[in-house]
C-alpha cells in the first residue's frame, strides 16, 4: 500500500507508510505583531514585526521509535555585515536560523536518548513552545535564568499514571554556548529536570 496523507491543525501535513516505519510531518506557524510606542512629545513609533516564522519537519525513519525533528526560523536574526574597514553594519535583511535538529531513540517511554540541537531541559517556561504560551512573549527573566537551545545529548523518559506521564525526567550534557555555536572552551554544561504532573 502507498503512503497515507493527512492533515491536523498544529501538526501540519503528514505522509506515513502503511507499516509505520517512515513518517514525515511538515508544518509551520507565523507570528506577526504590530506595536506603537507613545512618547511624551507626542511622537509615535509604529512598527510591524515578524518575531517568528517557523517551518518544521518531524517524523520517524526506518523504525517508529527512531524519531527526528528539524525546525527552522525563516524570520531569523538580523544580519550583521563586517565591512572591509573592520566596522560592522546591521541590516534589515534576515537570515534563516536553525532552531532544532535532533534524532531521538525513543523505543521505550521510560528511557529515550536524544542527540543534536534542542532545548536544554531546565525551565518549563522555556520548554513550552512559544506558540502555546499564555502570553505572546516569554517573561524577561526567562532569558537570564533559563538556557535556550544548545547542542548536546540527553536521556529522558516518562512513567506512571494513566497516560504514563505522571513523572518526567531529563538529564543531559551540552556545549553550553547556545544554539548554532560550537564549544569554544574545554567545558560542558550539565542540566537535569525532574517533574511531577
Amino acid at each position: 500500500a502507498g503512503p497515507s496523507t493527512s492533515y491536523q491543525v498544529g501538526k501540519g501535513f503528514t505522509w506515513q507508510t502503511a507499516d509505520n516505519r517512515f513518517k514525515l510531518s511538515v508544518g509551520g506557524r507565523l507570528q506577526v505583531r504590530f506595536t506603537n510606542d507613545f512618547y511624551e512629545d507626542d511622537e509615535n513609533e509604529p512598527d510591524f514585526d515578524v518575531p517568528r516564522a517557523r517551518v518544521w519537519l518531524t517524523g520517524n525513519a526506518f523504525e517508529s521509535y527512531l524519531k527526528y525533528k528539524f525546525e527552522f526560523d525563516i524570520a531569523g536574526d538580523e544580519a550583521d555585515t563586517t565591512l572591509p574597514n573592520g566596522s560592522t553594519r546591521s541590516s534589515n535583511n534576515r537570515l534563516v536560523e536553525l532552531k532544532d535538529a535532533y534524532v531521538d531513540f525513543a523505543k521505550w517511554s521510560a528511557f529515550s536518548i536524544r542527540g543534536g540541537q534542542f532545548k536544554v531541559p531546565y525551565s518549563r517556561h522555556q520548554l513550552t513552545s512559544s506558540g502555546r504560551q499564555e502570553f505572546v512573549d516569554r517573561g524577561i527573566t526567562d532569558g537570564v535564568f533559563a538556557p535556550g537551545r544548545d547542542v548536546g545529548v540527553m536521556v529522558h523518559g516518562k512513567a506512571g499514571g494513566e497516560s504514563s506521564d505522571l513523572f518526567e525526567y531529563y538529564f543531559g550534557a551540552f556545549d553550553g554556548e547556545g544554539e548554532n555555536r560550537t564549544n569554544n572552551d574545554h567545558g560542558l554544561m550539565y542540566a537535569g529536570r525532574l517533574a511531577v504532573n
